[in-house]
């Protein structure tokens, strides 16, 4: 009846659309107004799309089609045809069962590495006006959540507890087939439809999930009791010189604060505050390599204590983006992240995390992650490797903190 009603409204009945039936299903399309432009059309898992690929090539002049499966080689009936399973990692092989029950790995790629690399097709993406986002009314219940945290949180935590839990007393177990097992809970109703957006500088991919709204409070009171303006604050641990990531963010949030660390660079214009140092449990300089340069020998680098980093240089009581890679040097993440930790203790809240570990960080990986599925208070997405497994990817995201879950699911 809904469908029915809103179909009979005036501006959607002038709307042409075409039908493309193959013998299993029915494609729809809205055929191009403007001539000249080129078409594509992008099948991800292929069966029987003759017919209606025919039907589509004499509606869109110079189509190009493109199609994927992970069960056959060739396709006669694409202009390319690629044979990849399409998922969230980039693992290079992903295991499912056959229609006969028989475990069968098959060739993975991402979907944005399918996109940008193998089509050079960027996916479109909705348009993001951060001067028209609603104030964030934390007195009031939101009027229209966009996602509703609690069925996000037990939606997936139903599905990575029963993975996580034969790794509980294996953290190298756990770190190595990270990027192999949790993914799948990425693809759960609830998580796929977080929208989160790629900001890939061609060598690292970072996530970000933006504000739906903006602070209600103009003003806050700083670690020093000082009158500051509500801004979204990006953290950056171990900063590259490579600062596309940044800049795009940083091109579509207004009132955006950043502030970025790195051992081995002095200058970096992408933020507003930056330091050459390392960060450790003392003043003690460290005996660090370069995680972005594989040639790199150690050196000795200069260090500050993390407490002191984020109450007094950072001094906000609201991380927003907090990005760690390995060159944060001895940042002891696992002690501040969970609850009861020292980011809590300093009042300090983080709604989103992009972390990149080292193949030697296991025991603290699992001393980070083993809480964190009994608090249910950040959820894991998007979880990679690099080849041959050195560094592992993931991002996290909190859902249990009120003015996070506001600012980026409601």
């Amino acid at each position: 009846m809904i469908a029915s009603e809103c179909s009979s409204e005036q501006y959607m009945k002038d709307i042409e659309v075409s039908q493309f039936p193959t013998k299993r299903k029915v494609y729809w399309g809205v055929s191009p107004k403007k001539k000249g432009k080129r078409s594509v059309f992008v099948v991800l898992g292929i069966r029987n799309e003759s017919e209606a690929i025919s039907l589509m090539k004499r509606t869109f002049k110079g189509l190009k089609t493109y199609g994927t499966s992970a069960y056959g080689s060739t396709n006669k009936d694409f202009d390319q045809f690629y044979n990849y399973a399409i998922g969230v990692n980039d693992t290079g092989l992903q295991t499912i069962y056959d229609e006969q029950g028989n475990i069968v790995e098959l060739k993975d790629l991402s979907t944005p590495s399918f996109f940008t690399d193998v089509l050079k097709e960027k996916p479109p993406l909705i348009p993001y006006k951060y001067e028209e986002l609603p104030i964030c009314d934390l007195t009031t219940d939101s009027p229209k959540p966009l996602h509703n945290s609690e069925s996000i949180v037990n939606e997936f935590f139903k599905c990575a507890s029963m993975i996580l839990l034969r790794f509980s007393m294996n953290p190298q177990g756990m770190l190595f087939n990270w990027p192999y097992t949790i993914y799948v809970c990425d693809e759960e109703d609830f998580t796929s439809k977080i929208p989160l957006r790629s900001f890939d500088n061609g060598q690292k991919q970072y996530w970000a999930v933006l504000p739906n709204c903006v602070s209600s409070l103009p003003i806050y009171f700083d670690m020093k009791n000082n009158l500051k303006q509500e801004k979204t604050t990006l953290v950056t641990l171990g900063a590259s010189e490579n600062s596309k990531s940044e800049e795009d963010i940083k091109g579509l949030l207004k009132d955006f604060d950043s502030i970025g660390i790195d051992p081995f660079h002095g200058k970096n214009s992408a933020y507003d505050k930056f330091n050459q140092v390392a960060l450790s449990t003392d003043n003690n300089k460290l005996l660090m390599a370069d995680s972005n340069d594989k040639y790199s020998d150690k050196n000795y680098v200069a260090t500050v204590n993390q407490q002191k980093f984020f109450n007094e240089t950072v001094g906000v009581k609201k991380i927003d983006m907090l990005w760690i890679n390995p060159n944060a040097g001895n940042f002891e993440y696992e002690k501040y992240l969970n609850k009861d930790g020292e980011f809590e203790k300093m009042g300090i809240k983080v709604c989103q995390i992009n972390i990149e570990i080292t193949k030697n960080d296991a025991e603290k990986w699992s001393k980070l992650i083993t809480p964190l599925v009994q608090e249910k208070r950040f959820i894991f997405m998007r979880p990679m490797s690099t080849e041959g497994g050195d560094l592992t990817r993931t991002f996290l995201l909190n859902v249990a903190d009120p003015e996070c879950i506001r600012k980026y699911l409601h």
